[in-house]
């Protein structure tokens, strides 16, 4: 089951959004991630992750380079104020179905996704992530 918890924790996170120009209480720039999952019925608790992403109006959900490799595709994307929502679908190995949301504070955010994902000869999995980033620094060009 391990194998799949890493690439399905990162698809989760990934993929750049079309979303348009927004007035998001959001400065750009270098981000610093922090995702913790959660999964009922695992006897381990799994450690968190972190990444970096540069971080713009125009691509507001965040994503992780190794989850770039995934075949998903953002399905629905909404902003309402500071909250951006969005709902991903991912279909290789595991088919997975995420619902994001994540609610920017100027150089912060926080937020959760939740994910079912289909993994063959192992049944259904869900997963609840929590996830914090920061404003770090400006973006390396």
């Amino acid at each position: 089951m391990r194998t799949y918890l890493i690439p399905i924790s990162s698809a989760v996170i990934m993929i750049g959004s079309t979303l348009l120009h927004a007035d998001v209480n959001m400065h750009e720039g270098l981000w610093k991630m922090t995702v913790q999952t959660q999964m009922s019925g695992l006897p381990m608790q799994i450690p968190p992750t972190s990444f970096t992403q540069c971080i713009t109006k125009k691509d507001l959900i965040p994503k992780d380079q190794e989850g770039k490799k995934g075949k998903c595709k953002i399905t629905q994307q909404n902003i309402s104020g500071n909250t951006v929502s969005w709902v991903m679908e991912c279909k290789e190995d595991a088919t997975m179905k995420a619902v994001g949301r994540i609610t920017y504070h100027g150089n912060t955010f926080e937020g959760t996704t939740d994910i079912s994902t289909v993994v063959p000869k192992m049944g259904t999995m869900k997963m609840k992530q929590q996830i914090k980033g920061k404003r770090i620094g400006e973006c390396k060009r």
